[in-house]
């Protein structure tokens, strides 16, 4: 970690402080709050889907990246994950077996054991990882809390669906926590938290702790976009105390405490030579989150930061190459193993292909055939991922259905993006003309793949006018 100068630091520190009044938050200098890093709420991102440089971010192995040179110079660095990583889909048993597995790898101090995981406790079992949740009426795995030598680390989560087997916060709960916690003495405290906000205000309201860090409050079916990313105030969870949730999606890393002033730098970061210092107009250099005079947080200002947004550099130099060659080679092999049992239902396929659209109608195979659609399958190639049943999906016709696509080798007529994606299946009114098969409209087809995490910018309007036929 690259260190402040001394006037720098202070001329900061009062900022900081003044931010921090000015927006309502109790002032709590830096010196007073846990130094710690902090994520979670991948719900299923193993890594960026990577369809637009928006919404680039996050992933195990950026996580890991940011983790590894973070700990370079604080080996003893406190790095917390907020649970809900897993995939509730039944499908996705590989990509969570490596998402405990790339934690393992991360070497959390804590790791919260929230809804998802809850619903994936198989995945759980076997791993030797530091999983606490305090609030179990049973303790399927992990631990009630998790102490070091500087504090006491506790979980809680609470979900309607998992009443039975959890307790929620109500004042006997307050007391019995709060005469635990006196046994330890000299430690601060913090706690883990999943959960509503009635409940988040009852454990702030009662001062048990020395920093709560909230799990992201957003619905699981909600993917991640860009908003947080631009406007980290969608983070702060409740004002006073300050409570910060972790990005969703693993887009980006929570900060506490003096990592706000300052962070380890990617590779290229490092070689880029220090500028003037925005706050010093007498040209004192420092190498800090602002040093640019545009990074930081939009909450904070110039120079401060809450979060670390983890773009496509931060991967350089992980530590989890041979981690992701595997699980790339475990999810093609499924893939194809999948796509045996779908071979035979190409004789009767319900899709024509665009080739055969286009003997009636060749003025709009003409449009479509400049489209960057008709080159879907071309990008994944190029990225290695052709064989990913999730990207394949957005990138071919009918994967998911019996007659589309299988493989670039057995279906290679619906490979891409082509017409029937917006139009439905034609095969039959290619036999006849006269048939007109039943579909949606071809408009809101679109958002099927033009979601907020693959096209966070999307316009239905503009973009028609690219493929307008």
């Amino acid at each position: 970690m690259l260190l402040l100068g001394k006037r720098v630091f202070h001329l900061k520190l009062i900022k900081y402080m003044f931010v921090c009044i000015f927006a309502g938050f109790s002032a709590t200098s830096l010196a007073d709050e846990v130094d710690f890093l902090a994520y979670g709420d991948l719900r299923g991102y193993l890594e960026p889907c990577g369809c637009d440089p928006a919404t680039d971010l996050g992933g195990i192995l950026r996580i890991n990246s940011q983790l590894m040179r973070e700990r370079l110079s604080a080996p003893n660095l406190l790095s917390f994950n907020l649970g809900n990583n897993l995939s509730d889909k039944r499908r996705d048993a590989i990509k969570n077996r490596y998402l405990i597995k790339g934690e393992e790898v991360n070497a959390p101090t804590a790791y919260l054991i929230n809804e998802l995981e809850l619903q994936n406790l198989e995945f759980l079992k076997t791993s030797k990882l530091p999983f606490v949740l305090t609030n179990t009426r049973v303790a399927p795995v992990g631990r009630p809390f998790i102490e070091t030598s500087e504090m006491i680390v506790m979980g809680y989560t609470w979900s309607d669906i998992h009443a039975k087997s959890l307790t929620r916060v109500d004042a006997k709960l307050i007391l019995e926590w709060q005469n635990n916690l006196k046994k330890i003495a000299g430690k601060k405290s913090v706690l883990l938290f999943s959960g509503p906000d009635e409940d988040l205000k009852k454990f702030a309201d009662a001062k048990l702790f020395s920093s709560i860090i909230s799990s992201n409050k957003r619905p699981l079916t909600e993917i991640p976009g860009k908003e947080e990313s631009e406007n980290d105030s969608l983070l702060l969870r409740l004002k006073n105390p300050a409570v910060f949730m972790v990005p969703l999606g693993g887009q980006g890393i929570l900060r506490s405490g003096n990592l706000t002033m300052s962070e380890a730098k990617t590779i290229d970061g490092l070689f880029k030579a220090p500028t003037k210092d925005c706050n010093d107009q007498k040209g004192v250099t420092a190498i800090t989150l602002g040093s640019d005079c545009s990074s930081g947080s939009k909450l904070f200002g110039k120079g401060f930061s809450r979060f670390t947004w983890l773009k496509k550099p931060t991967e350089a130099g992980h530590g989890l190459a041979a981690f992701y060659t595997s699980f790339n080679k475990e999810i093609a092999d499924q893939f194809k193993s999948e796509g045996l049992g779908r071979i035979a239902a190409l004789k009767d396929s319900p899709f024509a292909g665009s080739t055969l659209c286009a003997q009636c109608h060749d003025s709009a195979h003409k449009v479509y055939t400049q489209t960057r659609h008709a080159h879907a399958m071309q990008t994944l190639i190029s990225k290695g991922k052709h064989e990913d049943a999730e990207c394949v999906a957005c990138h071919s016709v009918g994967s998911d259905k019996a007659g589309g696509f299988v493989s670039i080798k057995d279906s290679p007529q619906f490979a891409n993006v082509q017409c029937e994606n917006c139009h439905g299946p034609r095969k039959d009114h290619t036999l006849n003309p006269s048939i007109k098969s039943a579909a949606g409209s071809a408009k809101q087809a679109c958002a099927t793949c033009h979601n907020r995490q693959h096209s966070p910018n999307f316009n239905l309007n503009t973009y028609w006018e690219k493929i307008k036929h």
